[in-house]
């Protein structure tokens, strides 16, 4: 933003107004900073197609060349350039080149893959053999009647190529692409009406301009926390504001937040979005697949039980079925010398030892 301060006019001269404006511009504010933040960090993209890793391969070689075809000095001995060739493609050098200029690619597309993943694999590859063919290059410029082995993926590939952009899907042109798409069943008034409130929510979240290319699970479970503390009902209680500045507003309130059940529903649209991006091509899968929230398990009060304490348990094991009765028939619970080993001592030992109720143990044991 280049600002070191923002300076906002609250338009009031009431103290209490001013006090209850100026809690909603910090939030505004704040929620402005989470934007800018998101922004500076490099998007993950949890996976690239076979396409798509050689589109940025191809951009990549393109610009690659450029730099080579700039460059003023040229092998003037034949034996140095194949023996510069020939270092380059051993495992070691032409790992550790070919890892610094996928490094350098991705960062300046404001990318980011996880290093040995199959993604960052494939687009490594196409790199590694990128660089080998333009070395291979470099030397035909400085010795033209030297023939050298060309790779034919990077056929029609040079400086002055002119290369299609590589097509984006926005989240914004997403959304808009579900919302107009009439293969789709035609929705009941309230169901847009909460499907557009859901639209806005992912739209302000994941930003309108964002590649959905771009994003991956680790930033749908961001939004999973903040689904989990938005507000019920929150743009009733607050118009106006962002899902950023509801948050914050709802907890200074103490409102309760979203059920379950409903803050599963925005996933599920997010993840209607995304599968829609898949059967137009724009994505190779559905990176919110299975990632929903657990609902706390209810129990019963008819099933709530506290649970043996110490004392208890000596007290049932130090009964005389245990110590030694008179027999396993009526005296089971007289003193005696007797331990029989036989259902009625077992079952509460099985009970004990795998958590079993009564008479779910075996009616053998019993």
């Amino acid at each position: 933003m280049g600002k070191v301060e923002i300076k906002k006019s609250l338009k009031t001269s009431d103290y209490r107004e001013a006090q209850l404006r100026g809690r909603i511009e910090r939030v505004k504010i704040d929620a402005e900073w989470e934007t800018l933040r998101r922004q500076l960090s490099p998007a993950v993209v949890s996976e690239l197609s076979e396409r798509e890793a050689w589109q940025l391969a191809a951009r990549w070689f393109v610009d690659f060349e450029k730099r080579n075809a700039e460059k003023s000095d040229r092998w003037t001995s034949l034996e140095d350039a194949e023996r510069e060739l020939a270092a380059l493609s051993t495992p070691e050098n032409i790992a550790t080149a070919s890892y610094q200029e996928a490094e350098h690619m991705l960062a300046k597309d404001g990318l980011r893959l996880v290093p040995g993943s199959h993604s960052w694999t494939r687009l490594n590859g196409f790199i590694r053999d990128g660089l080998i063919e333009a070395a291979r290059r470099d030397i035909a410029r400085s010795f033209p009647l030297v023939a050298l082995p060309t790779d034919p993926q990077f056929a029609g590939l040079t400086a002055s190529t002119k290369l299609q952009p590589v097509a984006k899907i926005t989240v914004k042109k997403l959304i808009a692409h579900v919302r107009s798409d009439t293969t789709r069943s035609p929705m009941s008034k309230k169901t847009t009406l909460k499907r557009t409130a859901q639209w806005q929510a992912i739209t302000e979240f994941f930003g309108a301009d964002t590649d959905v290319a771009q994003i991956g699970r680790p930033r749908i479970r961001e939004f999973i926390d903040l689904l989990q503390k938005l507000p019920s009902n929150a743009t009733k209680h607050f118009p106006d504001a962002t899902i950023f500045e509801a948050v914050q507003l709802a907890a200074d309130k103490k409102l309760p937040v979203l059920a379950t059940e409903t803050a599963n529903d925005y996933l599920r649209t997010l993840g209607s979005l995304f599968r829609a991006a898949v059967r137009e091509e724009w994505l190779t899968k559905d990176p919110s697949d299975g990632l929903l929230i657990q609902a706390k398990t209810k129990v019963a009060a008819k099933d709530k039980r506290l649970p043996f304490s110490y004392d208890d348990l000596k007290a049932i094991f130090s009964a005389p079925l245990y110590t030694g009765c008179k027999d396993d028939e009526a005296g089971y619970n007289v003193e005696g010398t007797k331990i029989v080993r036989r259902g009625r001592f077992w079952a509460p030992l099985m009970a004990l030892y795998t958590g079993m109720r009564l008479n779910e143990v075996p009616i053998d044991a019993r």
